[in-house]
C-alpha cells in the first residue's frame, strides 16, 4: 500500500507533466496561427489569399520556404538571386513565375542553389539570374559553405520558444497577430513580407509607417566612403570566386532552356560616389564570367544604363523597386525578342508609364491599396495610381 507522500509525489509528478504539455501545446497553437511554424500551412494560406505576407521573425532563411513555394507553383520563369532580385512580380509575366530573390548571398549559395535545381524534374523554362559585385570581391569577407537550408519546424521546440519570446524586443508580436492577415513575426510587426510568388513588399517602408534606414542614401554612402559591407573596394576580382561563380552558372544552363544573366543598378546618387574609384574590380569580374560561361552580362550597375530611371524609383542605395524591375524586363526584351512570349509587354509598359517615379507600384496597387510617400526625403513627387492594377500577385 502506497504511503501519502508517495501519492503526493505521484500527483505533483502528473500536475508538473500536465504543466509542461500545456505550456508546449499553447506555443505550439501560437506560433502555428503565427506562421513560425508549418511552412506547407503558410504557403496554403498565401494561395487561398494572395494579400497575405510572409516574413518570420525567427528563421531569416528564405530558402527552404521558396524551395516549397517552388514545388507548390511549378514556375516557367524564376528570378534568382540576393534581395536585390526580389522585385520581379507575377504580373509582369504572361506565364507562371517565382522570385527565388533572397537565396543567394554569395557563391557558395549559387553553388548550393545550382545543384539543386539540376535535380528538378520540371524545370524552368527562363531563368533571370542576378548577381551582386561584391560576391567577387577579395576584399568582401568570404563564406566557404552555404547556409541556405535551414528548414522551417513542423513542431514546436525550447529553441522556437526562446527565439519567439526574443522577438518581443521587437514588439507584442502576439497582439499585434489580432489584427494582421500576414504570417510570421517580422510580416506581423511590420506589415512586410513576402507575397506567394516570391516576390518582397516593402510596405510600411515605402508608406513611411516606419522609418526608412536610407534616407538620402546616407548609410549606403556611409559604407562607400569607409570601404565596408559590401562596399570593400578592389581592383580586381576574386579568381577563385570566379571560378566557383562560372561552374554554377553552367549548371543552372543546363537545368532550364534559357538564362538571363543581369547585374541590377545602384542609385544613380550611390553609382556617382562609386565611380570616384575603388570598384574596378567589378567589371573585370563581369568580363571574366562572360568569358568562361559564353553568356552576356547584363550590367545595369550605373542606372543611366535604364531609360528613364531615377532615385526615386529606389528602395535604398542599391536595391531599385519594381518599376526598376519593370525596366530592366523592358531592356532585356529589346536584346531577346524571343523572350516576348513570356513577358507581358503591354502591360509592363503601362506600368512604368503609370509608376514612373515610384519604388513600389504593385505594393501600393494590389498590397495596400495606399499611396507610396517620399519616404527617403529626395525630394520625389510621387505618382498617385489612377486605378487598382487588374493583375494577379
Amino acid at each position: 500500500m502506497k504511503s501519502n507522500s508517495d501519492i503526493q509525489f505521484t500527483k505533483g509528478l502528473v500536475a508538473g507533466a500536465l504543466v509542461f504539455v500545456l505550456f508546449f501545446l499553447v506555443w505550439h497553437v501560437v506560433l502555428l496561427k503565427a506562421g513560425e511554424i508549418d511552412i506547407d500551412r503558410v504557403i496554403q494560406q498565401q494561395s487561398a489569399d494572395s494579400s497575405v505576407l510572409f516574413s518570420s521573425g525567427i528563421n531569416q532563411n528564405a530558402f527552404s520556404y521558396k524551395i516549397k513555394l517552388m514545388g507548390e507553383t511549378n514556375p516557367e520563369i524564376m528570378a534568382i538571386g540576393s534581395s536585390r532580385a526580389m522585385q520581379f512580380r507575377q504580373a509582369f509575366f504572361n506565364v507562371r513565375f517565382l522570385n527565388m530573390g533572397g537565396t543567394v548571398s554569395h557563391v557558395a549559395d549559387l553553388e548550393q542553389l545550382s545543384a539543386e535545381f539540376y535535380t528538378l524534374e520540371d524545370k524552368p523554362e527562363l531563368v533571370l539570374l542576378l548577381i551582386d559585385p561584391w560576391w567577387f570581391n577579395p576584399n568582401y569577407p568570404a563564406v566557404k559553405h552555404s547556409h541556405i537550408s535551414a528548414e522551417y519546424p513542423d513542431m514546436i521546440n525550447v529553441d522556437l520558444i526562446l527565439n519567439a519570446i526574443k522577438a518581443f524586443t521587437r514588439g507584442n508580436w502576439m497582439l499585434a497577430m489580432m489584427n494582421s492577415n500576414n504570417l510570421g513575426i517580422h510580416s506581423i510587426l511590420t506589415g512586410e513580407g513576402f507575397s506567394v510568388d516570391g516576390s518582397y513588399h516593402y510596405s510600411s517602408t515605402v508608406t513611411s509607417a516606419k522609418p526608412a534606414t536610407d534616407v538620402q542614401f546616407s548609410n549606403t554612402l556611409s559604407r562607400i566612403k569607409k570601404g565596408t559591407q559590401r562596399f570593400e573596394k578592389a581592383n580586381y576580382a576574386d579568381s577563385d570566386m570566379i571560378k566557383r561563380a562560372c561552374d554554377a552558372i553552367k549548371l543552372i544552363e543546363k537545368s532550364t532552356s534559357q538564362l538571363v544573366v543581369v547585374a541590377p543598378p545602384f542609385s544613380k546618387k550611390v553609382w556617382d560616389g562609386m565611380e570616384a574609384g575603388g570598384y574596378e574590380y567589378m567589371q573585370d569580374a563581369y568580363s571574366q564570367l562572360e568569358s568562361c560561361t559564353n553568356i552576356p552580362v547584363n550590367d545595369y550597375s550605373d542606372p543611366d544604363s535604364l531609360m528613364g530611371s531615377n532615385d526615386c524609383e529606389f528602395v535604398d542605395g542599391f536595391h531599385g523597386g519594381d518599376t526598376t524591375a519593370a525596366r530592366m524586363l523592358m531592356d532585356i526584351l529589346q536584346k531577346n525578342a524571343e523572350l516576348n512570349k513570356y513577358i507581358d509587354q503591354v502591360f509592363v509598359n503601362q506600368f512604368i508609364g503609370e509608376f514612373s517615379g515610384n519604388a513600389a507600384g504593385i505594393t501600393s496597387s494590389l498590397i495596400l491599396d495606399k499611396n507610396e510617400t517620399d519616404f527617403l526625403n529626395l525630394g520625389c513627387q510621387k505618382q498617385v495610381f489612377k486605378s487598382k492594377i487588374d493583375r494577379a500577385i
